[in-house]
């Protein structure tokens, strides 16, 4: 898939910032404590030394010295050695004072080294992992569109042209009808079955519902009939006659709803595949079929033709 050799190719990457300071740290822990621990060997040693000192110095320096004058200059000697001693013991406190410090900070800049590049190698993960999913995503995308492209082209496709129509007729019963006869292809790569050709009147403002009225009457209405063309065939209807619903229409060419009135000719067709309802149909521009004085058809060759295909 899109972006896994990134992914791939990061891993190795990944964890050499983390070894390295891993190592870094063991070293200078592994440092700081054979330094620290040699220091204070001599430290823990040097009271003893200073004892062994004290008492060789006493030997050369109170030699020959008898009664209080031996006495004094032996205290003189355990007091010099025993003020030297507490100062090796604060110098010794000290100094592992002065080593737990600059420990913390040592293992408190590792630690912050360590979040920081830890940091910088999540947030490249986290933009790889993104641009990895945005091109999963178009991919799928891509693949779906030439699923869809691949799907619509496995179907057949009717092309509707228009013969005739009109003119418009005033029945003796005082409705008004119209004749239109079409010509019809199958341009697809399939048979078309359940071919219905169909008329309607609809509003100005058209749109999905009034394409799904247009293809439940048809159905409605000739249900029971229908033809088939295999791919490439052409037929030609015969002249078929449209009751102008004048309820619709009012007598000022309008509308009930004061829109402009459209007159939507086709077919309703079906795949061998599957049994939802296609459509091809000449939409004719609002205004252009009928007359503002009524129902009354304008000329053909004035009317603009607009294709609907499903």
């Amino acid at each position: 898939m899109p972006g896994s050799g990134q992914r791939r190719s990061t891993e190795p990457v990944d964890w050499v910032f983390p070894i390295i300071g891993i190592l870094m740290a063991v070293g200078i822990a592994w440092g700081t404590g054979l330094l620290q621990g040699g220091e204070n060997a001599l430290r823990y040693a040097a009271p003893h030394q200073h004892a062994q000192t004290a008492k060789q110095t006493a030997l050369s320096e109170c030699a020959g010295r008898k009664g209080n004058a031996l006495v004094e200059c032996v205290e003189e000697q355990i007091q010099t050695a025993e003020e030297t001693a507490r100062d090796e013991q604060d110098l010794t406190a000290q100094q592992q004072a002065a080593w737990g410090s600059m420990f913390s900070a040592t293992w408190g800049g590792i630690a912050l080294c360590v979040t920081v590049v830890g940091t910088i190698l999540l947030y490249q993960q986290i933009v790889l992992t993104r641009k990895a999913v945005q091109e999963t995503t178009n991919a799928t995308k891509a693949m779906e569109k030439q699923n869809d492209i691949a799907e619509r082209a496995q179907r057949p496709w009717l092309s509707v042209k228009l013969i005739k129509l009109g003119p418009i007729d005033r029945e003796p019963s005082g409705k008004f009808s119209l004749t239109y006869q079409l010509s019809i292809e199958n341009t697809g790569i399939f048979p078309a079955i359940s071919i219905i050709d169909h008329a309607a009147i609809v509003s100005e403002h058209f749109g999905t519902k009034d394409r799904e009225y247009f293809i439940k009457h048809a159905m409605a209405i000739h249900a029971a009939y229908g033809l088939a063309l295999a791919p490439g065939e052409t037929f030609k209807t015969g002249i078929t006659k449209l009751y102008i619903d004048t309820g619709m229409i009012l007598a000022s060419g309008l509308c009930a709803d004061g829109s402009m009135p459209m007159l939507m000719i086709g077919v309703v067709y079906q795949t061998q595949t599957s049994t939802i309802p296609l459509c091809t149909a000449l939409n004719i521009h609002p205004g252009s079929v009928f007359s503002a004085v009524g129902p009354r058809l304008r000329p053909v060759a004035k009317m603009i033709l607009r294709k609907i295909m499903t």
